[in-house]
């Protein structure tokens, strides 16, 4: 930026802060520690800095980039879709759901634990009043977490990794 570049940011969703640290709607009032938890500070801090970047760069939200080509991305928002070119490119993907599929999983009602967090960050809503959450990793417990804290009861933390690999990733 000071040595005359122009960076632009493209990004899937409607406010920055990625899949882990997303905004909240704008006029929502949560707080950070009800939305992050222990990472309160770092999403924060992470917040403010893209803040004091935004005159320094072209930010294009709720786009997506839908084709790469040499030297140009493809993108398209609501519509319209675009090219847009590039020297230099840098992918940061963000997180993804590894879903496993299990008898049920496909029925109206059941929700990824990523698309389960996702409600509840962007729309400020529970996939339910009474969950179930099913999975592994450190997600899990995080989204039965902030649902509790949403005022959903959660009737179980089904965690499918075997005791060895809780037990290691204890530390």
């Amino acid at each position: 930026m000071e040595k005359g570049l122009r960076p632009i940011v493209i990004d899937e969703g409607r406010r920055d802060g990625g899949q882990i640290y997303r905004r909240q709607p704008e006029g929502f009032t949560r707080s950070y520690k009800t939305l992050y938890g222990t990472e309160a500070e770092h999403a924060h801090n992470l917040h403010n800095d893209f803040d004091a970047l935004r005159a320094k760069i072209d930010y294009v939200p709720d786009t997506l980039v839908w084709n790469i080509e040499p030297n140009a991305v493809h993108v398209v928002s609501g519509t319209r879709s675009r090219r847009i070119a590039f020297d230099a490119l840098i992918i940061c993907s963000g997180a993804t759901d590894r879903l496993m599929p299990v008898p049920g999983w496909h029925h109206a009602g059941t929700y990824s634990l990523g698309g389960a967090q996702v409600a509840l960050k962007s729309q400020g809503c529970a996939i339910g009043s009474r969950v179930v959450m099913m999975g592994t990793g450190p997600l899990l417990y995080l989204v039965a977490a902030q649902y509790v804290k949403a005022g959903a009861t959660v009737g179980a933390v089904l965690d499918t990794s075997t005791f060895t690999q809780r037990v290691c990733a204890l530390p």
